[in-house]
């Protein structure tokens, strides 16, 4: 896994590279957020996010949901 903190060098959505899903604690950590305040992004609907069925490790994240939810955010740090 790759150390790198930055969402927008994650590989393109395509046939070849699909995206990597994020956990809610690396969303955090990439964004300088609390955990919380991503779980409350989700619950509030600003942040898709997927519940794999039978889950036991909580939501996954796509770096394009990332993306989306900092440019509706515009540019401000998210709503807590």
């Amino acid at each position: 896994m790759s150390t790198d903190k930055r969402v927008d060098e994650q590989p393109q959505n395509d046939d070849t590279h699909p995206e990597r899903m994020l956990t809610t604690a690396q969303v955090a950590d990439r964004l300088q957020l609390s955990v919380p305040m991503v779980r409350k992004a989700i619950r509030d609907g600003r942040l898709r996010a997927s519940l794999p069925a039978g889950s036991k490790h909580g939501y996954r994240i796509a770096p394009s949901a990332v993306d989306q939810w900092l440019e509706d955010s515009s540019g401000k740090r998210p709503r807590t």
